[in-house]
């Protein structure tokens, strides 16, 4: 995102990025001929959304976009019944020195 953007279009985006948060399902609908489909765009969102935790953005963009980001896996992830990795700590890995 560039820092020159107008604010009206940095509002718009955080607009965006609240409603994949809120609604991941919103992100991964795409409607083409006047067919609606949930899923077929996830390898445009997740990039798209990808490229604004890089770079030089503003911090609260890239924080909403990694919320948005998550949300969105965290959507793919159970619409495909797969189980939420666990945690693994690196310390419960190997011995204290």
């Amino acid at each position: 995102m560039s820092p020159e953007a107008s604010p009206s279009l940095l509002d718009l985006l955080m607009d965006i990025l609240r409603l994949y948060e809120q609604d991941p399902i919103f992100a991964l609908t795409s409607t083409t001929g006047g067919s609606t489909k949930v899923g077929d765009n996830v390898d445009q969102v997740v990039p798209l959304i990808s490229t604004l935790l890089v770079g030089s953005g503003s911090d609260t963009i890239k924080l909403h976009a990694k919320s948005a980001l998550l949300a969105v896996l965290d959507q793919v992830r159970s619409d495909l019944g797969v189980e939420a990795v666990p945690e693994v700590h690196t310390s419960d890995m190997w011995p204290a020195m």
